[in-house]
């Protein structure tokens, strides 16, 4: 059975510059990348919604959190 390859592409966005170092700072602080930070952000989210849409058992704030 073959892996599925992911493939990634870059994006350029418009983004406020104390957001923008606040998360760089809580990257390096939990010694990632900002790109594998910001994917965690967004499985993060994309957890929150299956939750909210019943597709998800629902996980406290602290397991959500811890996850990232």
């Amino acid at each position: 059975m073959s892996a599925a390859i992911k493939t990634k592409t870059s994006a350029s966005i418009r983004i406020d510059t104390d957001l923008l170092n606040t998360l760089k700072s809580n990257a390096k602080k939990d010694n990632r990348s900002f790109s594998n930070y910001m994917e965690g952000i967004c499985q993060g989210l994309r957890e929150v919604k299956m939750i909210k849409d019943g597709k998800l058992k629902s996980k406290s704030a602290d397991e959500l959190f811890d996850e990232l």
